[in-house]
């Protein structure tokens, strides 16, 4: 497992593919609980607690539904396991980057609307996030960075849009 934890985050900085990653469903099973766990930490920081269980796992089906699509429309169906395993883990890493940036803006951020430092690093580990999933798209679709890049841009649009409509909309 450490070896897989140290693809992950060579994989966030995009010195690792997902083929570098074994093809085990142990591994990918244990990358969505981490990725899921993750996400809800980050959802009792950004929303009410009640919301943040439906949220998370929202949050991971999406996940796990958009890899199934993008790979089977290209018919790489077989890049399945890795790709999502990759996705799931440089992403519960990810999260737990922006955990601690979170929890500042949550509790020591500005007023409403008012543009902080905590609001700067979240925007930059945004574009950290959809550099390193434009690259997993990338090598996993086996296309160009630009199209990996374009793909995450629309998921993460997607993602924001559905979790905001089914979660916040009504807050």
């Amino acid at each position: 497992m450490p070896s897989s934890i140290k693809t992950f985050w060579a994989i966030c900085i995009l010195q690792a593919a997902p083929q570098d990653l074994p093809t085990s469903r142990s591994l990918l099973a244990f990358s969505l609980a981490v990725y899921f766990a993750v996400s809800l930490l980050s959802g009792w920081l950004q929303i009410s607690a009640p919301l943040a269980l439906p949220a998370a796992l929202a949050d991971t089906v999406l996940l796990v539904v958009l890899t199934r699509v993008m790979l089977w429309v290209r018919s790489f169906d077989a890049r399945f396991v890795q790709t999502l395993t990759a996705l799931a883990g440089s992403g519960a890493v990810l999260g737990l980057i922006a955990t601690p940036i979170l929890y500042w803006q949550h509790y020591a951020g500005g007023a409403e609307g008012e543009f902080t430092l905590a609001s700067l690093l979240l925007l930059l580990w945004l574009a950290w996030s959809v550099v390193v999933m434009g690259h997993v798209l990338r090598h996993a679709l086996s296309t160009m960075l630009v199209i990996g890049l374009t793909l995450a841009v629309i998921y993460m649009h997607f993602a924001f849009r559905l979790l905001h409509f089914l979660f916040l909309a009504s807050s």
